[in-house]
């Protein structure tokens, strides 16, 4: 059992849905553009995938994946451990 949050990992976590996208080739698209920036991820299934990045990378990662889901390619939900914000203009707001 937790108590309490002891420090904040300042880590923060993109979901990235591809289920409805109709583009066959975003997946290779999204996958070049983290291993070239470095950014850790995770697949949780074959449509389903996790960025994780330092607070300090955050505005990079969310600048990069609102530019694709502006383009329709894929579905994007933003989180921080254990919160993060969105201004109306896609930019992060730490709490």
């Amino acid at each position: 059992m937790v108590d309490r949050v002891v420090r904040h990992s300042e880590q923060y976590t993109f979901r990235i849905w591809f289920g409805q996208s109709d583009n066959p080739y975003v997946r290779e698209v999204v996958m070049d553009e983290i291993e070239r920036r470095g950014w850790l991820f995770e697949w949780y299934s074959e449509n389903l995938l996790a960025i994780s990045v330092e607070s300090a990378r955050a505005q990079e990662v969310a600048d990069y994946l609102h530019a694709r889901t502006c383009l329709a390619f894929a579905r994007v939900t933003y989180g921080r451990v254990p919160a993060i914000l969105l201004n109306g203009e896609g930019s992060v707001r730490g709490e």
